[in-house]
């Protein structure tokens, strides 16, 4: 079942493969050279600040209130409908606002049973 030379024919064909592979893969301790990162000048980064704080001081020089005022917008009397309002309308929405009442709380208050009886402690109106 078991012959020798299948083994080491198996042996030769995979350290061929192995020889094959090797070919196209560099040494393992061969450093890398990475690029230095780029450093942005100071000049540029100090001209980009200054660009921010002044767009941030412009912008909130400008209130968006005085600005819609002026332009005679109340946004207090101005509504807004959603596209999709209409999706909520579902069928039988009426009836999920409020659960029926099967009676009174406040008969709720006593003992669930009669004490003789066993029977449950209803209402007399609801009997």
């Amino acid at each position: 079942m078991h012959d020798e030379r299948d083994d080491i024919e198996l042996r030769r064909r995979f350290a061929a493969l192995r020889e094959e592979d090797a070919v196209g893969i560099p040494p393992f301790g061969m450093p890398v050279r990475r690029p230095r990162p780029r450093r942005l000048p100071v000049g540029l980064a100090a001209a980009a600040a200054a660009l921010v704080v002044a767009g941030a001081l412009w912008l909130s020089r400008v209130p968006e209130r005085d600005a819609l005022a002026a332009l005679g917008i109340d946004l207090s009397e101005t509504t807004w409908t959603s596209p999709t309002d209409f999706l909520l309308n579902t069928p039988g929405a009426e009836f999920f606002g409020d659960l029926p009442t099967l009676f009174p709380l406040d008969s709720l208050a006593g003992s669930a049973t009669d004490a003789g009886s066993g029977q449950p402690n209803v209402p007399e109106d609801f009997s």
